[in-house]
């Protein structure tokens, strides 16, 4: 007997096809099966532990063009772009992920360079922060009174 989220999936998977898409935003949600990968022993089962929802989604219209669950591996970044390519229509678009490195391969081996491909790489902390032509506030000068100052800008 099929589940209501078998028969959600199975009519999702026959309805988007051969869909019109132009910018494509590809990224990996974490999540864990039973439990977290670090509690894992040896003769548990390969599906417990971390798994990677991998979505593809097309910024303009929402639409979620495909989504792949398995481990952060090349086989599932690779069963993933498969899929995205066999839903979509014969047609040029861009495609932008993360800094994931099996993406930069794989999009080349799966669409064989008939996509607009680029990565998003996120860089988090200090970095060109600490010198003052990068600054996003202007700076504090300390012979101003502080009543003169309204959320961080100078009056």
């Amino acid at each position: 007997m099929l589940t209501a989220s078998q028969r959600a999936g199975a009519k999702a998977d026959s309805l988007v096809r051969n869909v019109r898409v132009s910018r494509v935003q590809a990224d990996e949600i974490w999540c864990f099966v039973g439990k977290k990968q670090k509690r894992l022993r040896v003769d548990d089962s390969p599906e417990l532990g971390d798994q990677w929802a991998f979505i593809a989604i097309d910024g303009p219209t929402k639409l979620i063009a495909s989504c792949v669950i398995g481990k952060r591996t090349a086989d599932t970044t690779y069963r993933f772009l498969s899929d995205l390519k066999s839903r979509i229509a014969d047609a040029r678009f861009q495609l932008t992920t993360d800094g994931f490195h099996f993406y930069e391969r794989g999009v080349e081996d799966v669409f064989g360079g008939t996509v607009d491909f680029a990565q998003l790489i996120k860089l988090y902390g200090d970095y060109g922060q600490n010198d003052h032509e990068s600054r996003y506030s202007p700076p504090y000068n300390g012979s101003q009174d502080d009543s003169q100052q309204s959320a961080g800008c100078l009056l």
